[in-house]
């Protein structure tokens, strides 16, 4: 279990940039195809997406759970923002799928359509924000990690380079001017 989380945390910070661009294009062609998807492929997409971002919901809350327990602060916020307006998506998705349902049943194609959109967008935005909790959780991983640094000294010879260069007027060597005002 944990080194699936392990795996499945690092490909999501790792491959964040590829998949939110690979998501919106989804839900774009999504969108797109809208017009040529039968009344039962709009419903059995939008039970797919209602359970895909109840999932996400569920994963999301128990990553705040953890980040909870272990009292690490600004995960929690990360976590939190995010577990909000992904439950704010779901509840918008599963009442456009309702409303599409009793479109589709009373011949409203076009306020089906519309509802059908909304869900697929909301489903894209969901994985976004998905992907989002996992950088934040991956940082509460982070922020909770301990760090062992060793320190190697050697001995500093009188001309060290890492000295500051030392500035004289007298021989115009002076510093450079701190703003363009002086």
């Amino acid at each position: 279990m944990i080194r699936r989380l392990i795996f499945a945390l690092s490909l999501g910070i790792l491959m964040f940039p590829l998949v939110a661009g690979a998501q919106e294009t989804s839900a774009a062609g999504q969108i797109e195809q809208s017009s040529k998807t039968s009344p039962e492929e709009k419903i059995r997409f939008a039970d797919m997406a209602l359970e895909e971002m109840r999932l996400s919901v569920e994963d999301v809350g128990k990553m705040v759970e953890v980040a909870e327990r272990e009292n690490a602060m600004v995960a929690i916020q990360c976590l939190s923002r995010k577990l909000t307006t992904m439950r704010a998506l779901l509840e918008v998705s599963e009442s456009s799928g309702i409303t599409m349902r009793q479109a589709l049943a009373d011949g409203e194609y076009e306020t089906a359509e519309h509802e059908y959109r909304k869900v697929a967008i909301a489903l894209a935005r969901v994985r976004q924000f998905r992907a989002e909790a996992d950088a934040c959780d991956g940082a509460r991983s982070a922020e909770s990690g301990k760090t062992d640094v060793e320190v190697i000294s050697s001995a500093v010879s009188s001309e060290d380079e890492t000295e500051p260069p030392i500035f004289d007027e007298e021989f115009g060597n002076s510093p450079p001017p701190t703003s363009q005002f002086q």
